[in-house]
């Protein structure tokens, strides 16, 4: 898998900023009608999965929670990656890496979500 330049963007906002830059607004979760979350894309779900991630650190860096509001709230799939993560029942948790699969998972999303970048900068998105 090829790392692309998403890490250029401002660390602030990590790869939510990044695939924002990238893909445009509104994000998935802002559109009318709003999807189901079993009928994403997998870039949708990564994208929407990202911002969940970066919401629960930026309320409050040291003690990390997730914040699930109604257009959050689901099962999100990515299916290249076998990957879900269910929000109906974290929000207001304490975020833990276990809640995205453990290290190794959370890392390969983290590489997923570069990848996506990376081969849309290249003009090769197929979405």
């Amino acid at each position: 898998m090829e790392y692309g330049p998403c890490w250029d963007v401002d660390q602030r906002d990590g790869g939510d900023q990044a695939m924002d830059a990238t893909f445009g607004f509104p994000r998935p979760r802002d559109r009318t009608p709003l999807q189901a979350p079993d009928e994403m894309s997998d870039r949708d779900a990564a994208r929407t999965i990202m911002y969940m991630l970066r919401s629960a650190y930026a309320h409050d860096t040291l003690n990390p929670r997730w914040v699930c509001g109604p257009r959050y709230l689901g099962a999100f799939h990515i299916a290249e990656l076998g990957f879900t993560l269910d929000t109906t029942v974290l929000n207001g948790q304490p975020w833990n890496i276990a809640h995205v699969g453990g290290a190794v998972t959370y890392f390969n999303l983290l590489a997923y979500c570069q990848n996506l970048v990376a081969v849309a900068e290249r003009g090769q998105d197929q979405e």
